[in-house]
């Protein structure tokens, strides 16, 4: 069993390295759009992939607020799978030419991203079985 002091440790590392990684490439991204500073470079977007996944399974060692309590797994999942799965839609349109580097990037990514998948159901029924608990507890009060 993870400490209190791990988790937030793992937390701030992991969501800290996605997020460096996201704006990275899309500084990147910006850059080679606006200018010919930075050659056009479909690795950028799939960069933008593996920093969001990365962050993603950071997310999950964030510890379940009151308030997610209250609104219940339903809230979270929803809102989440809409950031899980919608903007990294618009980052694979943006890939023209999938060449080796490509494909591998979007291989790790893809497994990432199910690691992070089944992370955010467990902690989707984490806060449902804290939910519950909660219940009960005002039931016998």
């Amino acid at each position: 069993m993870m400490t209190e002091k791990t988790k937030d440790i793992l937390f701030k590392t992991l969501v800290s390295l996605g997020v460096v990684f996201l704006v990275g490439a899309f500084i990147c991204v910006l850059i080679s759009d606006w200018s010919d500073v930075l050659p056009k470079n479909d690795l950028y977007f799939t960069t933008m992939l593996l920093g969001w996944s990365i962050a993603w399974i950071g997310q999950y060692f964030y510890p379940i607020s009151a308030k997610e309590l209250e609104n219940g797994p339903g809230c979270f999942l929803a809102l989440n799978l809409i950031l899980f799965f919608l903007l990294p839609i618009g980052w694979i349109h943006n890939i023209e030419h999938f060449t080796t580097p490509v494909v591998i990037m979007l291989s790790i990514s893809a497994v990432l991203y199910i690691v992070a998948a089944v992370l955010m159901y467990k902690k989707s029924r984490q806060i449902k079985a804290l939910a519950r608990e909660g219940e009960n507890e005002k039931n016998q009060e």
